[in-house]
């Protein structure tokens, strides 16, 4: 197989660069891409494009914004013990975490275009972001694959719309809920698809404005109810 070839197999693995967790969990968590750097980073990515089982980093800990929110989240619905490991907590079968983009970057700009196409024989960010979308978007595996999550929470608001494009299981769910991304001043969205599942989009958890205690506990009230019908 050729790069692009081996890129697009590997993509059929629904959990290549999740986080951790089961993926028929009722609570599911969804980021942009793991974060990583220097070699970590790219053991990381090989790993997921030549060995078949591997599905997740390993070492994660709960000094960043992400796990450590996921974790304050968790611990307030009583699904994890507070004492817990980031590692030890991405593999409980109370939640599903994954990720929009498999590969390992330290941010969104940390992709340069010559190490892109060494991974996936694509020449831009966008073209990589596009393959990874469309492989799950309209795919009826994805939707099998996703089906037992009822509370779907999404950290990123630059990339909404993305989120949008790979949980809305119909058009009509995505044309509809798209009006709601509009308005700029909103750091929270909850969107109820035809299928009984909810989506709420937050800001990453980095933007900690946006994720004061009352609106954190709010969201956690939130969560609870959703989950309890």
């Amino acid at each position: 197989m050729n790069k692009k070839e081996k890129f697009n197999a590997m993509l059929k693995n629904f959990r290549k660069g999740e986080n951790g967790g089961d993926p028929n969990a009722k609570l599911w968590f969804c980021g942009i891409e793991n974060m990583a750097y220097g070699e970590p980073q790219k053991e990381h990515n090989l790993n997921l494009l030549n060995t078949q089982k591997y599905i997740k980093l390993s070492g994660q800990d709960l000094t960043g914004s992400f796990n450590k929110k996921i974790k304050y989240i968790l611990e307030s619905l009583g699904l994890i013990k507070s004492d817990i490991s980031a590692d030890d907590m991405y593999k409980s079968n109370s939640f599903y975490c994954t990720n929009l983009f498999p590969f390992a970057f330290y941010d969104v700009k940390d992709c340069d275009t010559k190490y892109l196409y060494e991974l996936t024989g694509l020449n831009t960010r966008q073209e990589y972001e596009e393959a990874c979308l469309s492989a799950r978007a309209n795919d009826k595996q994805w939707q099998e694959f996703k089906q037992n999550a009822k509370v779907i929470i999404c950290f990123g608001k630059q990339n909404w719309p993305q989120f949008l494009e790979i949980f809305c299981t119909s058009e009509s769910d995505k044309g509809k809920n798209e009006l709601s991304l509009k308005p700029p001043k909103y750091n929270k969205v909850l969107i109820t698809l035809n299928n009984g599942q909810t989506i709420i989009l937050c800001s990453h958890p980095r933007y900690w404005k946006d994720w004061s205690n009352k609106e954190t506990d709010k969201l956690i009230k939130e969560i609870k109810n959703l989950l309890a019908h």
